[in-house]
């Protein structure tokens, strides 16, 4: 069997396509970028997969069991994908998202009513309306289609967390080993569904080609939800320190990084958890209970080998001091507010002032990145297609100039 996956060097991609070497299958990668993969039934495709001629031609040189296309954000995007799909596989499988689901809800289930008007990050949104037209469109598709939707899916390089740093997410492990306070912004109750990258690629992998799966949905989730702290806590017992969590108003995220902040309050802050009864019936040959800290292990060993000896995140860390220093001040929790207190008195009035100056320096640049989003939800409403090339020469200009754009 080959299978085809779009997107395959990023968290869910990669995934995939170990899941479906484990089992067997020939798979062949998309990327922008190099990657190296050390196993012969692997194939990777370098070349833009926006770009329709290249995209054109992944699809001719190869006949291809199964497209796994996770890479799909807008529906013009998903009508062309579909489109270009007829005459070249047997099974198309669209990556959505478990951020569709309005929260909080408890054991929920993949028919549940999803109202569109209630999706509020556009990006959820979009995914809900990929799903919508499928779910529309699907018989004028000579091929099966399924929709899968990932819950917060960890690996060897990323860990499962509320807050934690886009460049380096050793940087978190590396506060708790240091003893600083690592700030979690919800009320250290709420549970959240988390996979292990492992389990995600082995039940994705199980449904290829399978009848039963054509025009369903499954989402994709360990057995047993988690709070934040419970996984916090899992790392500090697997790198030797307790952490110190201090838990600030989500509010707070808003004014240093307003991306963070949309998608914590619309998906890692009220409680979520799944019932995965649907997917083990469709792919039953899966652990979908594994540990926790068992299944972080592998995580914060490859971190520590790979990401330790590079240099922290230095933006993400004034911004933690910086939230720190305010609930040093106004924190309602007297253990939390110790915590944050004891952190300041390690630190000198010129570091001090240097959060400060920094973090208000990279709220400005953040304040770039939010219009930059802003301009390119517009380009992609007005050319959805051509809008991909546009975005990036404007992202390369913004960081020539030296503004961080995420």
């Amino acid at each position: 069997m080959k299978v085809l996956v779009i997107g395959g060097a990023g968290n869910i991609g990669t995934a995939v396509v170990q899941g479906a070497v484990k089992a067997g299958f020939d798979v062949y990668p998309v990327t922008r970028r190099k990657k190296k993969w050390m196993n012969e039934h692997i194939h990777p495709i370098q070349g833009d997969w926006a770009n329709n001629d290249t995209a054109k031609n992944i699809l001719e040189n190869t006949k291809y069991d199964v497209i796994v296309d996770g890479l799909l954000m807008q529906l013009p995007m998903a009508k062309r994908d579909l489109d270009l799909a007829k005459g070249h596989c047997k099974h198309f499988i669209f990556i959505s998202s478990d951020g569709v689901y309005n929260r909080p809800a408890m054991e929920i289930k993949e028919d549940v009513c999803i109202n569109l008007h209630d999706i509020h990050w556009d990006i959820m949104y979009n995914k809900r309306k990929i799903e919508l037209y499928i779910d529309e469109k699907r018989s004028q598709y000579p091929y099966m289609i399924t929709t899968i939707r990932p819950s917060v899916t960890y690996g060897m390089d990323r860990i499962p967390c509320g807050i934690l740093s886009r460049k380096n997410q050793w940087t978190l492990v590396d506060r708790i080993i240091k003893e600083k306070p690592i700030v979690f912004a919800d009320d250290g109750g709420t549970l959240h569904p988390i996979t292990p990258a492992e389990v995600f690629g082995d039940a994705v992998a199980g449904i290829f080609l399978n009848e039963k799966a054509n025009g369903e949905t499954y989402h994709v989730s360990n057995e047993h939800g988690y709070t934040w702290d419970e996984i916090a806590y899992s790392i500090g017992d697997l790198v030797g320190h307790r952490p110190k969590i201090v838990h600030v108003p989500v509010g707070w995220l808003k004014k240093y990084n307003r991306q963070l902040y949309i998608e914590i309050i619309n998906d890692k802050f009220d409680t979520l958890t799944l019932d995965i009864t649907k997917l083990r019936l469709i792919s039953p040959n899966v652990n979908y209970n594994m540990e926790l800290k068992e299944s972080l292990k592998d995580t914060i060993s490859y971190l520590r080998e790979n990401k330790a000896c590079e240099p922290m995140d230095e933006n993400f860390n004034f911004m933690c001091d910086d939230i720190l220093i305010k609930y040093s001040q106004v924190g309602l929790n007297e253990i939390e507010k110790r915590f944050a207190i004891d952190f300041i008195k390690t630190l000198s009035v010129r570091e001090i002032n240097n959060i400060r100056h920094s973090a208000k320096k990279n709220a400005f640049k953040d304040y770039i990145s939010y219009v930059y989003y802003e301009l390119r939800k517009i380009a992609f409403k007005i050319l959805p297609l051509r809008a991909v090339c546009f975005i990036r020469k404007i992202k390369k200009l913004l960081k020539a100039k030296g503004l961080c754009i995420a």
